[in-house]
């Protein structure tokens, strides 16, 4: 978890560094969208999506070059004839990328998911020496890796490396125009109704985005309430010390694979009671957190002493955050979905009208 996210978050750092620094020294000059790229993914229990890369031509210089952009998506923000901004190096004007923002976005959320998946490891794993070494190991092999890679490609820099992914992309257009002699193949579109009908092809129905929507709201105001219900105990709560005394999991199969979460059992005694009690932790991880003996700082409620959570922080608001924060995600993407479906409805009924 800690590696995955690192070399996330670096990877996410790097593309919001490597396209300011391209845009600080690029010649802006205007290009010409002149089709779309379609690429298909594939995800073994969900159908393929396809996504559009805009195809950019240029001239400068007296010549005329080409590009694909490098980020695609469900949407295509520019029509297929469109002027566009384009970004050209002034030492070599075939190294074009589209003046756009989406770069920036993309690297912004690499970066914030890779560092939180490694902020999230202190918080779900027990940070030990072993882990630590263990980390330093695999990060070592798998730096030895990349290196051995580099030098067997003869890659011995940064500008070497990102001459090598550009030769690598443009091996893949020569190839891609070799086998589809058509330009205007299955993969590429070059004309604004082809491409409204192949987005128009497998429409998300509007009840779908009803649904989400709906679902959103209501996930969001369940985190609210439960956010209202843990300041109220948090502000009444009393503190003590308990005891782990065992762990209570749950089993969880997808794909095939089996997960178990373990929730610490803790026991405590209250100041005001002589016998003790035994209450389960509300936040489960697939290691244990704990070990079965450790002494923890125990919060409970002065009315109903089996209502008691191990103090763990600003992790005391982990479930009230996570229910909001899926609710505020599935409330914009039904937002989202149900604006999709407007816009594309004046498009789909000018193409029935237009067959």
């Amino acid at each position: 978890m800690l590696i995955v996210g690192l070399l996330v978050a670096v990877v996410g750092g790097y593309l919001v560094w490597d396209f300011r620094q391209f845009r600080t020294m690029a010649i802006t000059i205007s290009g010409i969208v002149t089709g779309y790229k379609a690429r298909r993914s594939h995800s073994r229990n969900s159908r393929s999506q396809e996504t559009y890369a805009p195809i950019i031509q240029y001239r400068y210089g007296g010549e005329d070059h080409e590009f694909t952009a490098r980020v695609s998506s469900s949407s295509t923000k520019y029509a297929i004839g469109e002027e566009v901004p384009v970004l050209i190096s002034p030492e070599d004007p075939s190294d074009a990328r589209l003046d756009s923002n989406m770069t920036t976005i993309l690297g912004t959320l690499f970066f914030v998911i890779g560092m939180g998946c490694s902020i999230g490891f202190f918080f779900v794993f027990e940070a030990t020496l072993f882990s630590f070494v263990a980390v330093g190991v695999v990060t070592l092999m798998i730096m030895i890796q990349i290196a051995l890679r580099l030098r067997q490609h003869k890659i011995g820099s940064l500008q070497d490396l990102k001459k090598a992914a550009q030769q690598a992309q443009q091996d893949s257009g020569r190839l891609h125009s070799t086998h589809h002699s058509q330009p205007t193949g299955r993969n590429i579109i070059s004309d604004n109704k082809t491409l409204a009908r192949r987005k128009a092809g497998k429409p998300v129905p509007a009840w779908v985005g009803v649904i989400v929507l709906l679902l959103g709201i209501g996930v969001s105001m369940g985190g609210g309430d439960m956010a209202q219900k843990r300041a109220a105990f948090l502000q009444s709560a009393q503190t003590t010390h308990g005891k782990v005394v065992s762990f209570e999991r749950t089993t969880s199969t997808s794909d095939g694979r089996t997960t178990t979460t373990y929730y610490p059992k803790v026991n405590y005694t209250p100041s005001d009671i002589q016998g003790s009690i035994t209450f389960k932790h509300d936040i489960g991880s697939s290691h244990p957190s704990y070990q079965i003996g450790d002494r923890v700082t125990v919060l409970y409620s002065p009315d109903d002493h089996h209502e008691a959570i191990i103090d763990s922080g600003w992790m005391n608001w982990f479930a009230p955050l996570l229910l909001g924060t899926v609710g505020i995600a599935f409330t914009l993407a039904g937002a989202a979905l149900l604006r999709s479906r407007l816009r594309k409805q004046p498009e789909e009924e000018a193409l029935e009208l237009e067959i």
